[in-house]
């Protein structure tokens, strides 16, 4: 994919706003608002194989530092800001700043304003398991790579079956299931695309996403029942991965529009939604739910226009005078090195 894809960012705005329901109290859609992070999870890793799996195609290798430099560039400014942010205005103990800063939230820290970082950890970590798995297959055995998916989602419940409720929900052991399952969906995309479009046929991709999603319900919520703590996780993966190779070959209808828009600010948004959430208790108004939800939205749009894009920005024009370079050495076109952060 070399430009956004407006229905997948469709789905990015659906799993932000499920996030924004889950956090605030008693709202219609909070029983389910954790499956928005299930979303994310498989998304990104459809869409950070696909970096990695177009370097292959394009240039024969991983390039691996390119692939770490180029997401920190999208990540770190913001949540560092954030991070500070929150630190000067609540206080913070040093820990709490200490376990957040080095992506550890999943393992040692969850709750409070910091609580939702533990998602962020999760895919910190993804981006370095993900390449080096690439780099240890090699291309020649990416073949492997639905398998290990398959074996990842059967064997995460097992491990989900030991150890605390918390590190069955936010472990990046536990959770990463939803990751490499997307990772699979990438690959098929990349490389296999006839079994692509046999997995993204409408009549086949949405009855298998409704059935996972009314298995999801019927478990219950995982943040307070073991049971659902080992199933539900994998059983949405799955579901996720057929919404998701459906929607890649969806043309967005232009109603949807808004919800993409909220999709393309969305890190921001999920980012900086807590900031306001965590004063929900304290304050007591009629329309505070449709005023909270305005609020996070706009405070995550206007955190991302002042911090996550401009550093985004940046990071494409210093990557592109190596893409110039890169053609005029390799004759290779520049338009294919454009890839979508």
């Amino acid at each position: 994919m070399t430009h956004r894809n407006k229905s997948l960012d469709v789905l990015r705005g659906m799993a932000v706003l499920l996030v924004l329901g889950r956090h605030y109290p008693s709202s219609p859609w909070e029983p389910i608002g954790w499956w928005g992070v299930d979303l994310f999870f498989v998304l990104s890793g459809f869409l950070i194989s696909g970096l990695l799996f177009r370097d292959v195609q394009l240039y024969g290798e991983l390039r691996l530092k390119r692939f770490w430099l180029r997401r920190g560039w999208k990540i770190w400014p913001a949540f560092f800001v954030y991070l500070i942010v929150v630190t000067v205005l609540v206080r913070l103990p040093g820990h709490q700043f200490w376990w957040a800063s080095l992506f550890l939230t999943d393992y040692i820290y969850r709750g409070g304003i910091l609580g939702h970082t533990w998602s962020l950890s999760v895919e910190e970590h993804f981006y370095i398991i993900l390449p080096l798995l690439l780099l240890w297959l090699s291309p020649r055995r990416f073949a492997a790579i639905p398998f290990i998916s398959l074996g990842v989602l059967i064997t995460s419940p097992l491990l989900r079956c030991f150890g605390s409720l918390e590190l069955a929900n936010f472990a990046t052991h536990t959770r990463i299931d939803g990751l490499l399952a997307g990772v699979a969906v990438g690959y098929l995309y990349h490389f296999k695309p006839r079994a692509f479009r046999h997995l993204a046929k409408t009549r086949r991709a949405i009855p298998v996403f409704i059935a996972c999603s009314a298995i999801a319900i019927l478990l219950g919520d995982p943040v307070y029942n073991r049971i659902p703590a080992i199933f539900s996780f994998s059983v949405l993966a799955i579901g996720f991965s057929f919404l998701v190779a459906w929607a890649v070959v969806q043309e967005c209808p232009k109603l949807l529009w808004p919800v993409a828009t909220i999709g393309f600010y969305s890190y921001s948004i999920y980012l900086w939604h807590m900031l306001f959430a965590s004063m929900l208790p304290f304050v007591n108004f009629r329309g505070k739910q449709i005023v909270y939800l305005l609020v996070c939205l706009c405070m995550g749009t206007t955190m991302s226009v002042l911090i996550e894009v401009p550093c985004v920005r940046l990071r494409d024009k210093i990557w592109k005078e190596q893409g110039r370079r890169y053609e005029k050495n390799s004759g290779m076109p520049l338009s294919a090195v454009s890839e979508v952060s």
